[in-house]
C-alpha cells in the first residue's frame, strides 16, 4: 500500500529535506496507483486508484466524486482478469464477444457500399453457350449448353458448345478419316511383282505436298540391276533421270526390297509418294507393300504401313 499527499506546500512551507521526503512519498503513491485498502483521503473526482481487496484480488477503481466505480479486477498472482466494470467476469466478456462476432443479421446496419460489396440485386448474366445466372440473392450455377449429337452432326446450331465427343461424332458423320501417322526410323518397300523400279521415293510430315518433305534420308536395297547404275541411292537423290531398278532379279516377286533410313530421331510421317520409273516425270504407284521398323531387322518386329497398294492415279500420286 502506498498512499500519500503532501498537502498545501505553501501553507506548510517545508524546508529542503522535508520537501524531498514529501515528494518521494508522493512518487511512491503515484507509481503504485494510490493502492490501499480504502480510497485515499485526498481523492478527487476522476482519480483512478487500486484497492487491495485480498492477496488474490486487486480492483482498479475510478472515483466519480461520490462512489468508486469498478474498471477491472485482477488477480496479482495469476494475472487473470476476474471481473470487468459493470459486474462482468472475463468469461462473460469472452462469451459476449463471441456471440456478437457470430451474428449474421448485420446488427450495426452496415451497407454493402460501406464495405465495397456488390448489392444482392446485382445480376449474373450468361453469354452464348452458357445457361444459369440470376441475382446475387441466392447461389447460382453456370452450366455449359452442350450441343446434342444431332446438332453436332448437322451443324444446325451456332449457340451450343462442342465437347470432344461431339466433335468426334461430327467428324465421323462427315465421313472424314484422318491420315495415318507413323514414326519409325526404317521404311521398307517390297514389290509384289518382278522387274520393278522406283524413280523417287519421298516422305512427308503431313498428308499431301503441303507437308514438309523429309530431308537427309538414306536408302539401301537388297538388289539392284546393272552393276550399280540403278542402285538404291537413286530413289532419294531428287533427280528425275535416275532410278532404283531390279529388272528380273533372282528370287521372283517379293524377293527384293528398297529401304529408307530417316535417322536416329525420325519425324512423324503421314504421307509418302513414288515417282514412276518409266518416264521420270509422272507420280504413279502400284503393286507394293510398305513396312516400318525401328531396328531395321524386319524379322517380325515390323509393322505394315501400306499393304497391297495398287494405284495408277495421275500426278501426283500420294500414299497416305
Amino acid at each position: 500500500m502506498s498512499q500519500s499527499d503532501f498537502g498545501d506546500l505553501i501553507a506548510t512551507n517545508p524546508d529542503g529535506p522535508a520537501l524531498g521526503q514529501f515528494l518521494n512519498l508522493f512518487r511512491d503513491a503515484l507509481n503504485s496507483g494510490h493502492s490501499g485498502s480504502a480510497r485515499p483521503t485526498y481523492a478527487v473526482a476522476g482519480m483512478i486508484w487500486v484497492k487491495d481487496v485480498s492477496p488474490t484480488r486487486r480492483d482498479v477503481l475510478i472515483y466519480d466524486g461520490t462512489e468508486d466505480v469498478l474498471v477491472v479486477a485482477l488477480n496479482p498472482t495469476t494475472h487473470a482478469v476476474l471481473e470487468v466494470g459493470g459486474g462482468y467476469t472475463q468469461a462473460q466478456v469472452n462469451s459476449a464477444i463471441a456471440a456478437h462476432s457470430g451474428q449474421t443479421n448485420n446488427p450495426h446496419g452496415v451497407t454493402a457500399a460501406q464495405v465495397g460489396a456488390p448489392p444482392t440485386s446485382r445480376q449474373i448474366t450468361t453469354g452464348t453457350g452458357l445457361t444459369g445466372g440470376g441475382s446475387l440473392a441466392a447461389n447460382r450455377t453456370i452450366a455449359a449448353d452442350i450441343a446434342s449429337k444431332a446438332e453436332a452432326e448437322s451443324g444446325s446450331s451456332n449457340t451450343k458448345l462442342m465437347t470432344a465427343q461431339r466433335v468426334k461424332e461430327a467428324i465421323a458423320a462427315l465421313g472424314y478419316t484422318p491420315p495415318p501417322i507413323f514414326q519409325f526410323r526404317y521404311y521398307r518397300f517390297t514389290a509384289t511383282t518382278t522387274n520393278y523400279g522406283i524413280g523417287e521415293w519421298e516422305v512427308y510430315t503431313q498428308a499431301g505436298q503441303q507437308g514438309m518433305k523429309v530431308s537427309g534420308v538414306t536408302a539401301s536395297a537388297s538388289y539392284q540391276h546393272s552393276g550399280g547404275s540403278y542402285n538404291a541411292v537413286n530413289a532419294v537423290d531428287g533427280s528425275a533421270g535416275t532410278m532404283w531398278w531390279t529388272l528380273s532379279a533372282p528370287g521372283g516377286a517379293g524377293a527384293h526390297w528398297l529401304q529408307l533410313d530417316l535417322g536416329a530421331s525420325p519425324p512423324i510421317i503421314s504421307s509418302m509418294r513414288f515417282r514412276n520409273m518409266s518416264d521420270g516425270t509422272s507420280w504413279t504407284f502400284s503393286d507394293g507393300i510398305v513396312k516400318a521398323s525401328n531396328t531395321g531387322a524386319f524379322g517380325g518386329e515390323e509393322v505394315t504401313v501400306f499393304e497391297n497398294i495398287s494405284t495408277a492415279a495421275s500426278s501426283p500420286a500420294n500414299v497416305g
